[in-house]
């Protein structure tokens, strides 16, 4: 299942258009009454096509080779969890959320509940905000080490359940789409785990639905429809396949563009922390092919296209980075699968997963940092929680 949605992402972002601009001409999307327009011809469009189908394809290979979940035993569902195991984890686990708690609510007071003033204090002072996935860490592996419902019911994880639902509220408040889809994707996917990872309709039906909450989390930041019927319209469209779908027939059609090294090699900056790369004097500036890109391209707003990336720094040898992606997933999942019995690496696996969805509108440069953040965290917290302080 969680294979699927991967799939879908490609599907959604990249293949429903050129499909649709391929067959019927379809050149332009509105999204909130705003007007999106496709700028290539069909010739473009039908090699953007061949190379997300190829994409996708490369993907998978790499991440069924490696997860190859039904040959995993399932481990029995573990009754009468002895929680003072996990005294040192719960106390972690509490004291970081509450952390992101009382970082929400300054931020939604001090901003007067404004998003763009929220937004750019993230990005000034974005250390603690950052420190989130300490917390999602932890969270990720007791929900892979303990059943849904032991969080549920258990009297010593009641402040965890609070701060559990104080932060899901206040993510919403912020209208953070990112932040939103961490969380419910920590919990999911353990739950996904723990089922065995079967395809079931009903998910489906329900990954469907899920598409729509990005577009209602939006509507406080693009005001108020009148129409209700405009309203229902907008709900069910998705601007980011014409933008990045824009990138990628860019870079298709000039051919591999990044000279004088690979366009994500300046972010790799960020894998120092804030504080560190303040305290040293350091600064990340982005490569200029970004903003080449994206104005060549009519792209103002909304991220940026990972497959366009790959393309403009490795041309078609970029199907090898997608089949390492897809092995890269997978090694991870491995450990994951192991539910009752997975270690922190495995609990890393749905953050990685998030990470990569997010990947495919922002640069791949946030994703190595995020992804290499995440390894160390996750050795880290294996080794604390060995120690006689971690217990």
């Amino acid at each position: 299942m969680l294979l699927i949605f991967i799939l879908f992402i490609f599907f959604i972002l990249h293949v429903q258009f050129l499909l649709r601009n391929i067959i019927w001409g379809t050149d332009e999307a509105t999204y909130f009454m705003f007007k999106i327009s496709y700028l290539f011809d069909q010739s473009t469009s039908k090699k953007a096509l061949i190379f997300t189908l190829l994409c996708a394809a490369c993907f998978s290979i790499g991440y069924l080779f490696f997860y190859r979940r039904k040959k995993l035993p399932l481990d029995p569902v573990p009754v009468n969890i002895d929680w003072k195991r996990y005294r040192g984890e719960l106390l972690l686990l509490n004291i970081s959320g509450l952390v992101q708690v009382v970082y929400g609510i300054y931020l939604l007071l001090s901003s007067g509940f404004n998003y763009q003033i929220m937004a750019e204090e993230k990005m000034s002072n974005g250390f603690v905000f950052e420190l989130r996935i300490v917390y999602l860490i932890v969270l990720s592996h007791l929900l892979l080490n303990a059943p849904w419902s032991e969080l549920a019911r258990k009297k010593e994880l009641r402040w965890s359940r609070w701060i559990l639902i104080a932060y899901v509220i206040i993510s919403f408040l912020g209208q953070t789409r990112s932040v939103i889809f961490e969380i419910g994707a920590v919990v999911i996917i353990a739950q996904l785990l723990w089922q065995g990872d079967k395809f079931k309709f009903k998910y489906l039906l329900f990954m469907l639905a899920a598409m729509l909450v990005p577009n209602l989390i939006v509507l406080g930041r693009l005001g108020d429809l009148d129409d209700f019927g405009s309203l229902v319209k907008e709900l069910f469209s998705f601007e980011y396949s014409v933008l990045y779908n824009n990138m990628l027939s860019g870079v298709i059609a000039s051919g591999p563009t990044t000279s004088g090294g690979l366009s994500f090699m300046p972010s790799l900056l960020l894998i120092i922390p804030s504080p560190v790369r303040s305290l040293l004097g350091l600064s990340v500036v982005k490569s200029d092919f970004y903003s080449d890109l994206a104005s060549s391209t009519g792209v103002t707003n909304g991220g940026f296209s990972l497959l366009a990336e790959m393309f403009a720094n490795f041309g078609w040898f970029a199907l090898l980075a997608f089949l390492s992606f897809g092995m890269l997933l997978g090694v991870f999942f491995k450990r994951a699968a192991r539910v009752g019995k997975a270690n922190f690496l495995g609990a890393a696996a749905p953050l990685l997963y998030v990470a990569f969805v997010l990947a495919f509108r922002n640069d791949f440069g946030v994703f190595v940092k995020y992804t290499i953040q995440l390894v160390i965290l996750a050795a880290l917290l294996n080794t604390l929680m060995q120690t006689r302080l971690g217990k």
